[in-house]
């Protein structure tokens, strides 16, 4: 009997951390996800790299070669090819096999169980590399996927419901599902508000196209840049964020036009999320100290809002609520000529609106800005 080449074993042995995850998390919801077992490990390595090419699959310093085990001769080629006959899956995956490096290191390939895997030793193979939340990916801490970013959580629940995933995959993706979706920090209105994700290139997984995120920034990056400001640059950032913007995930490229106008012409950055709602409750006491620190609340108003199921746990309704409730100073900024719907109207009476489709009206609010903000 022929033992299994180390590297099947792997991915066979992912392949079923991921089915015992999902028996857990359906048995014990997300008490499952706590802990530092060899399941959990395996499910977390993964993840990591799942969210590195999500995250930087776009960069240089990843490379994608493309292999096939078909050629290999002799003894242990012929012991490769008896293990891949037990798997079809495997034969099918062994003509196109994909190794992933990144900076010229090894750090694993792609799997047809779990789309990838990874090296055993990759946390000492990796520089420091931040995730979609600044933390750090492979630095050796479980990070289950609904504590990750929710762009990287919506891209996973696109691959579980566009791709034919493995059984594994997707019943552990089916799980969490329930998990994402029944979180009272997510707002489902903002959770269901799928972006559109670019294909990395040269990367497939049998059909499965993997995808990048292409608005990422990493953040290590800005924390290089403070290092080397004076004085007077770092006492300016101190003093930025202090205009707060509540807006749908939908309005993004109108509202991103509008921002980025605001903060050259005024020399004030916005604080605004642009990476999503994060399902970590965490997340909330950022939004709640952005909205303390900021003196200005605008409130992103589009056709959007008026298909709202739920006022109360709309996201943008919950920061406008806050923001109300501590006196700050609110702008409703209409970005598409929507009428105000009779909720807003009511529950947020007198507040000072701006028609974004006005350049005459826009040139006003930056005249306001200046003078509340000096």
């Amino acid at each position: 009997m022929n033992i299994i080449p180390s590297i099947f074993g792997r991915l066979y042995a992912v392949n079923t951390s991921f089915a015992e995850m999902a028996r857990r998390i359906r048995e014990e919801g997300k008490r499952a996800e706590r802990g530092d077992s060899y399941i959990q490990r395996n499910v977390n390595d993964t993840l990591d790299l799942l969210e590195l090419l999500f995250l930087y699959g776009h960069s240089p310093d990843l490379i994608v070669e493309h292999y096939s085990l078909q050629p290999i001769e002799g003894e242990w080629g012929g012991m490769i090819e008896n293990d891949l006959k037990m798997d079809e899956q495997m034969v099918r995956h062994a003509e196109n096999w994909l190794l992933l490096s990144w900076k010229g290191k090894l750090i694993g390939g792609t799997s047809p169980y779990t789309l990838v895997y990874v090296v055993p030793n990759i946390s000492a193979e990796m520089a420091p590399l931040m995730d979609g939340q600044g933390g750090k990916l492979f630095d050796g801490k479980i990070l289950p996927l609904s504590k990750r970013s929710l762009r990287f959580q919506q891209y996973m629940m696109w691959l579980y419901r566009n791709c034919t995933l493995s059984p594994a995959m997707h019943s552990y993706l089916a799980a969490i599902e329930k998990l994402l979706t029944h979180d009272p920090v997510i707002s489902q209105d903002s959770f269901w508000d799928l972006p559109v994700f670019p294909d990395i290139p040269g990367i497939m997984v049998g059909n499965i196209p993997l995808k990048y995120d292409p608005d990422f920034v990493p953040k290590e990056i800005v924390i290089q840049n403070r290092e080397n400001e004076s004085g007077e640059e770092k006492d300016k950032a101190r003093k930025s964020e202090r205009v707060f913007v509540s807006y749908k995930r939908m309005d993004k490229e109108p509202v991103f036009k509008l921002i980025k106008k605001i903060e050259n012409e005024l020399g004030e950055k916005c604080w605004i999320d642009w990476e999503g709602i994060q399902s970590d409750a965490q997340f909330a006491e950022i939004i709640i100290k952005a909205i303390d620190k900021a003196d200005v609340f605008l409130f992103m108003y589009s056709h959007t809002h008026t298909s709202i199921a739920n006022f109360e746990k709309d996201w943008t309704i919950r920061e406008l609520t806050y923001a109300q409730n501590n006196n700050k100073r609110i702008v409703f900024v209409n970005i598409d000529g929507t009428e105000l719907i009779p909720y807003l109207s009511f529950m947020f009476p007198n507040k000072q609106q701006v028609d974004a489709t006005s350049p005459e009206a826009i040139q006003k609010l930056l005249f306001d800005l200046r003078e509340w903000l000096k």
